[in-house]
C-alpha cells in the first residue's frame, strides 16, 4: 500500500520502467517530506497490482512546482536533485531492477554555472547519450561513457537571447 501524502509533502517525481528480471513494469513515485528532510520512494508493480514503500532518500528532486518525470536510460530512471540543505545539483538514478538509488557522475568543471535564480537545468537524452540542458544560454552536455564524470563533453550552445 502506498503511503498517504499529507499537505506538507509534495509529490515531485514519477517514472516508469521495465524490470527484465521479474518481467514486471514498475511505476515509481517520489514524495518530498520537508519536515524530515528526505524523500520517500513508492513503487507500484504491475505483477502484484499494488504499491510498496521502499526506503527514504536524502534528496529532493529538482522540480519547479510541477511533476518531474524521470528519464529512463540504461535501465534506471534519472532525475536532477539536490541534497537537503545544499544548492548544488546532483544527478540521481533509481535502478528499476534493484529498486535502489545512487548518484551518477556530473560533468567536471569548467561548466559555466550562472547565478542559481538565473537558470534551470534539465536532464534528457540526445544521440543515445544522457544529456544535461542548461537553460538561459542553452548548453548541452553529453555523457560519452555512462557513469564517468570525465566523459561529459559540451556538444553545443545556443546563445540567442530568445529561443523559440
Amino acid at each position: 500500500m502506498a503511503r498517504e501524502v499529507n499537505s506538507k509533502d509534495d509529490i515531485c517525481g514519477y517514472g516508469c520502467g521495465y524490470d527484465y528480471k521479474a518481467d514486471d513494469y514498475k511505476l515509481v513515485r517520489v514524495v518530498i517530506d520537508w519536515d524530515s528532510e528526505c524523500s520517500h520512494v513508492d513503487v507500484y508493480t504491475s505483477v502484484s497490482n499494488s504499491w510498496k514503500i521502499t526506503k527514504s532518500i536524502p534528496y529532493h528532486l529538482d522540480y519547479q512546482g510541477a511533476l518531474y518525470f524521470g528519464l529512463l536510460f540504461n535501465g534506471a530512471l534519472h532525475w536532477l536533485a539536490h541534497t537537503f540543505g545544499k544548492d548544488s545539483y546532483i544527478l540521481v538514478c533509481f535502478d528499476v531492477v534493484s529498486e535502489g538509488f545512487k548518484e551518477v557522475a556530473m560533468p567536471i568543471s569548467p561548466i559555466p554555472y550562472p547565478e542559481e535564480d538565473m537558470f534551470h537545468v534539465s536532464v534528457g537524452e540526445l544521440g543515445e547519450c544522457p544529456c544535461l540542458v542548461f537553460h538561459v544560454r542553452v548548453d548541452v552536455w553529453m555523457m560519452q561513457e555512462y557513469g564517468v564524470g570525465k566523459s561529459w563533453t559540451k556538444s553545443f550552445s545556443i546563445t540567442e537571447e530568445c529561443i523559440p
